[in-house]
C-alpha cells in the first residue's frame, strides 16, 4: 500500500510503527525493524526501504560478505543408496512440503510414489490399487491415520485380501503413540523429522515380513467365549441368539447416516454390550471408541470402518451358526 514519506524515518526506531492501527489490530512492539537494523549495522551493512503510495514498499539490506572457497560452497549430497527392489509406495500426507520431500527422497531411492492427502483417500486407494507399502501420517483431515489404518485392515480382512504393510509417520514418538499405531494394525512406526536410512530400512523390513493375511492381526470372534455359552445354553439357544444379533447389527448399520450423535452414542452402547457379551471383540472395541466420541458431541470419522467391521461380525455369527 505504501508508507507516507514523513513516517519512513521512524520505521527503524524502537517502539514505533508507521501505522498505529496495525498495533490495535495485530499487536506488536515496533522492535522488529529496529533489531534488523542493529544486527545489519553490527556486520558492517546497511538497511533501507523504498516506498510509493498506492504501489507498495521494498525493504532491502546490503552486507559486505567475503566469497567462500569453491569447495566449501558445495552443498553436501545425501547418500541414501539405491534400493535392491523398487517398491510401490502410497503416501498419505496432507502437508504439501512433506509430500514433495518424501516423494523426492523415495523416488531417489528407486520407489514409485502415489500421494493422497487424507485418510479416507488412503483407504480408497488401497482398496482400488496394489501397493507394497503405505506411509501413513497420523494427523490428517477427513480421516486420521489411526482410523484409516483400522479401516484398511478391516476391508482387507472382510475381502480376505493380503495385508498391505503400513508404516506410521508422526512427530509423536512416545511409547503410547507407538502402541496406538500397533493396535490400529500398523506394522511399524517412523518418527518425524524422518531419518531416511531408518525409513528405507523399515520399508524393506515390513515388506519382507508382511503377514500373508489381514486376519492374522484382527480377532473378529473369540470362539472360546462363545463356546462357553454353547456349553451352558445349548446349540439351539445360541443359534437363535446369534441370528437375532446378526439381524440387529444389520438393521442398525443401515441407519448410521440418519441419526444424530446422541442416538449414535446409545446405539454404540447397545452394540458394544451385545457384541462383547457374545465374543465379537473387534466390533465391541470399535463401537466403544465411537460411543466415547459421540458422547462428547463429536461425530466420529470411522463410521465407514464400522460398516466393514459390522459386516464381518455378521458373517462370523452366521458362519458359527452353520457349524452348530
Amino acid at each position: 500500500m505504501g508508507i507516507p514519506e514523513d513516517q519512513i524515518s521512524a520505521l527503524f526506531e524502537r517502539f514505533s510503527q508507521a501505522d498505529t492501527s496495525i498495533t490495535r489490530r495485530y499487536g506488536g512492539t515496533g522492535l522488529g525493524l529496529a533489531i534488523c537494523k542493529r544486527l545489519i549495522e553490527l556486520m558492517g551493512g546497511e538497511i533501507g526501504v523504498q516506498s510509493r503510495q498506492g504501489l507498495g514498499s521494498t525493504f532491502w539490506f546490503e552486507l559486505p560478505l567475503p566469497l567462500a572457497p569453491s569447495e566449501a560452497g558445495k552443498l553436501p549430497i545425501c547418500q541414501i543408496g539405491s534400493t535392491s527392489q523398487p517398491r510401490r509406495v502410497l503416501l498419505a500426507e496432507d502437508n504439501p512440503i512433506n509430500q514433495e520431500v518424501i516423494t523426492a527422497m523415495c523416488e531417489g531411492r528407486g520407489h514409485t510414489v502415489t500421494v493422497v492427502d487424507n485418510g479416507a483417500a488412503a483407504v480408497a486407494a488401497v482398496h482400488a490399487g496394489e501397493y507394497d507399502v503405505v506411509l501413513m501420517d497420523m494427523q490428517m483431515p477427513v480421516m486420521d491415520g489411526i482410523s484409516a489404518a483400522r479401516a484398511i485392515r478391516a476391508a482387507e480382512a472382510y475381502g480376505k485380501r493380503p495385508a498391505t504393510p503400513i508404516i506410521g509417520l508422526t512427530a509423536n514418538a512416545m511409547a503410547e503413540d507407538i502402541q496406538q499405531c500397533r493396535k490400529a494394525g500398523m506394522d511399524a512406526h517412523v518418527a518425524k523429522p524422518i531419518e531416511w536410512a531408518e525409513l528405507f530400512t523399515t520399508i524393506d523390513q515390513v515388506v519382507v515380513s508382511a503377514p500373508a493375511d489381514a486376519l492374522a492381526a484382527l480377532q473378529v470372534l473369540d470362539e472360546r467365549k462363545l463356546g462357553e455359552l454353547v456349553n451352558v445354553l445349548g446349540c439351539e439357544r445360541v443359534a437363535k441368539m446369534l441370528h437375532r444379533f446378526a439381524c440387529d447389527i444389520e438393521n442398525r448399520l443401515t441407519v448410521l447416516d440418519e441419526i444424530d450423535v446422541c442416538e449414535l452414542s446409545l446405539i454404540m452402547h447397545s452394540i458394544m454390550s451385545s457384541s462383547g457379551q457374545l465374543g465379537f471383540i473387534e466390533l465391541s472395541n470399535l463401537s466403544s471408541r465411537i460411543k466415547e466420541d459421540a458422547k462428547h458431541g463429536a461425530r466420529p470419522n470411522c463410521l465407514p470402518e464400522l460398516l466393514l467391521v459390522g459386516r464381518r461380525a455378521i458373517e462370523a455369527a452366521r458362519a458359527y451358526v452353520g457349524r452348530l
